[in-house]
């Protein structure tokens, strides 16, 4: 999703999310799009925090001018056994 993102490749992106949460992060990346490059290039970190049967939360962690931060966020388990993002 990362790759997808810093190539501006917002569909491929996409494909990373559960369904119900596609079409608000389009808009969102889709507003975004011209400083996706930059904001990808700012995460130094993907960590999962906790997992509960179907539901993952996890971090990334952001160099923000020398600064870190840690955004939240939840992944699900799909019926087909794979990971999505719920929240980013």
């Amino acid at each position: 999703m990362k790759e997808a993102l810093e190539k501006g490749n917002i569909d491929g992106a996409l494909e990373f999310f559960i369904e119900r949460s596609k079409e608000r992060y389009r808009s969102i990346f889709e507003a975004l799009k011209d400083q996706l490059p930059v904001i990808m290039g700012t995460f130094i970190e993907f960590n999962i925090v906790n997992v509960f049967k179907n539901i993952a939360e996890y971090e990334i962690v952001a160099n923000e001018g020398g600064v870190l931060y840690s955004y939240p966020g939840v992944l699900i388990k799909n019926g087909n056994g794979i990971w999505k993002f719920r929240d980013f």
